[in-house]
Order: structure tokens, then sequence, then C-alpha cells
């Protein structure tokens, strides 16, 4: 699923910035951070044979994975969209590339791992990124994917939900969001761009706050209190009062399409919210 008209690169620029409050309410020093997430792909990397090596992370926001990764002995960079969240990360002493994919041609075969977590579904040519991405790889290097799972139950329930209503649908942030994956539609987009397939995993569950805050139905309470706390302003309480109506909005709708979502995961494990690929550059 994607969006359609595709946003051009100049409104996707501008949605990546600290005006926009995408992202914003970040720890800055990333020694404070938890490391369960380095700790976690280290791991993933480590059972298909790769101990250490030269890591690129694709959309890596403030560098937290990269930071993690250098200390578990990786030689990790980054490259994101987000010129604020690229500088938090220099901040921390992290070599992170503000711009596009492409503007790492020109050293093929330079990585033994690349990661996208969470970054995919933000791709508006996932397939042209695939291909750079193999050439970057060395021959035998690894890809790990992270993204949602429109499959889950919260999504389909919520997309039924937003027909009968022509209301928003609450599962996907669009136009952050400009394609939604299912695990089959996953795995053919890692092969046709020339990688062979090794995991494919489907775990994870969505925590009820993040479905109530990706709703649509808050969006603008959140972008008042981001902004805020960036210029260092106070809140005024009326900004909460204008919120309780859209927030209980959020509730009432989105509470039980979650706890209905999160016992049809439950029952499929195929369904459940997360997609986690591995694959592998093989030529």
């Amino acid at each position: 699923m994607f969006v359609f008209p595709q946003p051009s690169q100049e409104v996707l620029a501008k949605l990546y910035c600290g005006e926009s409050e995408y992202h914003v309410l970040q720890q800055r020093d990333l020694a404070t951070t938890s490391d369960a997430e380095a700790v976690a792909l280290h791991g993933q990397l480590g059972r298909h044979g790769l101990g250490c090596g030269r890591l690129l992370d694709i959309g890596c926001g403030t560098g937290r994975l990269i930071y993690h990764m250098r200390r578990l002995g990786w030689d990790a960079v980054g490259i994101d969209i987000n010129p604020d969240s690229a500088a938090v990360a220099r901040e921390n002493g992290l070599h992170v590339t503000v711009g596009r994919l492409d503007d790492y041609l020109g050293i093929d075969g330079g990585f033994d791992a690349i990661h996208m977590g969470d970054t995919i579904e933000h791709l508006s040519e996932p397939i042209q990124t695939l291909k750079i991405v193999h050439r970057l790889l060395r021959p035998g290097g690894l890809l790990t994917i992270e993204t949602p799972n429109v499959r889950c139950g919260f999504a389909v329930l919520t997309l039924l939900v937003a027909r009968a209503l022509g209301s928003r649908w609450a599962y996907s942030e669009a136009p952050y969001h400009l394609y939604e994956y299912t695990a089959g539609a996953l795995i053919t987009l890692v092969q046709r761009a020339g990688f062979r397939l090794e995991l494919l995993r489907c775990s994870g569950r969505r925590p009820v706050l993040y479905d109530v805050g990706a709703s649509g139905f808050v969006d603008d309470l959140k972008r008042s209190l981001k902004r805020r706390q960036r210029l260092h302003e106070a809140l005024p309480y009326w900004d909460f009062v204008k919120g309780v109506p859209g927030l209980t909005a959020a509730l009432a709708l989105v509470l039980p399409a979650h706890v209905l979502g999160a016992l049809w995961d439950f029952a499929a494990p195929a369904r459940r919210p997360r997609i986690s690929v591995v694959a592998r550059r093989t030529s």
C-alpha cells in the first residue's frame, strides 16, 4: 500500500526538519540512551556469520544505534535526511551524512552490513534504494530491515473503520510513511533487488500509546507540545484543554481496535506488528 500521488522531494525535505517537529524530545547525550537495539542487531548479524565490520545505518536519526554499535566494535556510520537529527549525532562524535543514499555512490562494496530500521516505509523509491544498497554491500554482506507489518490486526481493523467512516486511516502516518508492507511484499522487494533472503520474522506488539499517538487525532497537540519544548516556552494550560476532545476521540476509536488487534496478532504470529528481514548479497 502506498501514498498516491507521491510527494515531491522538496515537500519531503520540509517534513524532516526541526521546524516540522518530526524529531523532538530526543536525548542529546547518546551515552544516556539504551543500547538494547544495538545489542539485538549485533547478535542478529553474529548469528548470520558477521561478528564485526563496517556498518551503514540508513535513516539513522540522532545516531543512537551507531553510537552503541561503535561501542560493540563496529565501524559504524549513518545517513539521514534530517539535518537537525544529524547535528545531534555529530555532537556525539559520530560520522553522519545529511542527504540521500546516492551520496555514497562510488564506494561500491564498502560495507559489510547495512541497516534500515523503520526507514523503508519512508522511501519514495524503495526498489531503487535497495539496488543502491546492493552495490554498497560487499559480496556476502548483510542487509537488515525493520518495518511495520500492514497485515497486523490494528492496521486491518482501523482500515475497515476508515473506509466505513471516510476518515483518516489511524495506522499509517502519511505522508511520512509513503509505503506500507506485508511480509510477502518485503520478500519480493529484497529479492528483486538481488538479495537472497536469509530470515523473515514477524514479532513484537504495538504499545497502546503509540497507536493513540499515531492516530492523527492528536497531531496538533503533539506538534504544539514539541514546538514549545524546542523553543523553551512555557505551556499554557489552555493547550491541554483544547487537546482533551481529540485525545478522548482517539481513545474511543483507537483503543477497541488496539485490543482486538492484539488478540488477532496473538492468534496468528505471521500478523504480528513488526517485520524483520535479513538478506545477503550473494554476488
